[in-house]
């Protein structure tokens, strides 16, 4: 995501799903997660659980300034194979619910929203929230309304993501 940065942290995506290790190498590669998200995710995992691997004990005891890619990258060639697609699919969710909840501290975040789009190769999915798309039905009348469409056509987005992607799966 080159032309935007996020402030996504550990702390808020993990309130909203779980994930594997490609994913968070998917984050953290992309810079949607800082390298430290990695760790807080060993010491997670260990939390919850005693019996994970001596590479997970590893990864968890690291300071947050030492490289994590090295376990990272064996944590996530351990795992059966998932489809980048769908991996995409769920960090563009995480994104936009992000944005969503922080909407009121930029002064465009529908411009944000085109940024998004295009960061992550137009996805159909989005385009019903993108100011520059056709329109979802006929012109309500005013810039105020149709921009209130857009609006909830994305909270729409979020709720249908939020059920695919939920600790509830």
């Amino acid at each position: 995501m080159d032309s935007l940065l996020m402030e996504l942290t550990y702390e808020y995506v993990s309130k909203k799903t779980r994930f594997t290790w490609q994913e968070l190498k998917y984050a953290i590669d992309r810079n949607f997660l800082p390298p430290g998200a990695a760790i807080e995710h060993a010491l997670t995992l260990l939390s919850e659980d005693t019996n994970e691997s001596s590479l997970i004990f590893e990864l968890a005891s690291l300071y947050h300034d030492e490289p994590v890619h090295p376990y990272l990258d064996e944590l996530a060639q351990l795992e059966p194979h998932q489809d980048v697609d769908t991996i995409k699919e769920k960090w563009l969710y995480l994104i936009l619910d992000w944005l969503f909840t922080k909407k009121d501290q930029y002064s465009d975040p529908l411009g944000l929203i085109e940024q998004i789009y295009a960061d992550f190769d137009y996805p159909e999915n989005i385009a019903t929230f993108v100011r520059y798309m056709p329109m979802d039905g006929p012109d309500l009348g005013s810039i105020e309304l149709n921009q209130a469409r857009l609006y909830k056509n994305w909270e729409k987005y979020l709720d249908e993501q939020s059920k695919r992607f939920s600790y509830a799966k």
